[in-house]
């Protein structure tokens, strides 16, 4: 006689797997090769939803980058290349714990993966890279110093800070003396070089 046993069907499996955290996930994936497979495919799923995630982070922050730069233009150079360098490195250190927990996150799930067996040797390779790089606090895939998409990877020297600060001085001291300058700075501008000169 042939006994009903629903929680052996894949698409049974799938639905209630789909809310278990992954220490669950990790213990029931073994139950049998039915659940084996099934879990390996959510994890799958949870682990190209969190490399989605991060790369829309990562456009979302970079497009805020090129937003910067675009109303940042004109008068000193140096000046400009200073409120751009400041105005970016804002926005990367804003991102960068929110990076940093989507890559965890992640990682935690290619972690179950490879203690598992559900990775091919390249794979694994990758993961074990990936899980030594995050014990330094480190994103793996990411770059030592981020270079923008849009070419903006301009890090002023000590010897041009030096020549900023000082006719950032000089500016302030024009702008206490003569209201008329001010009103010859463009708006936008004006707004941003306010905001980063009394940070």
């Amino acid at each position: 006689m042939h006994t009903y046993k629903p929680l052996e069907l894949p698409e049974i499996i799938t639905n209630i797997i789909h809310n278990f955290s992954l220490e669950d996930l990790n213990k029931l994936c073994w139950i049998n090769s039915t659940w084996y497979k099934q879990v390996q495919q959510e994890l799958q799923e949870r682990c190209e939803n969190q490399m989605v995630k991060y790369y829309n982070k990562c456009r979302k922050r970079d497009n805020e980058i090129k937003k910067i730069n675009k109303r940042i233009s004109g008068g000193i150079v140096l000046l400009s290349n200073l409120l751009k360098y400041n105005c970016a490195d804002k926005i990367v250190s804003r991102y960068k714990g929110i990076l940093f927990r989507i890559a965890k996150r992640q990682i935690k799930i290619e972690r179950i993966m490879f203690i598992n067996g559900m990775l091919n040797e390249q794979e694994k390779e990758i993961v074990k890279y990936n899980i030594q790089t995050l014990s330094k606090e480190v994103i793996p895939w990411e770059y030592k110093d981020y270079e923008w998409e849009n070419g903006w990877s301009y890090k002023p020297s000590q010897a041009e800070l030096k020549v900023i600060h000082d006719q950032v001085l000089i500016l302030i001291e024009k702008m206490k003396k003569d209201f008329r300058f001010i009103k010859t700075l463009q708006p936008k501008n004006w707004r941003i070089t306010k905001k980063i000169l009394y940070l």
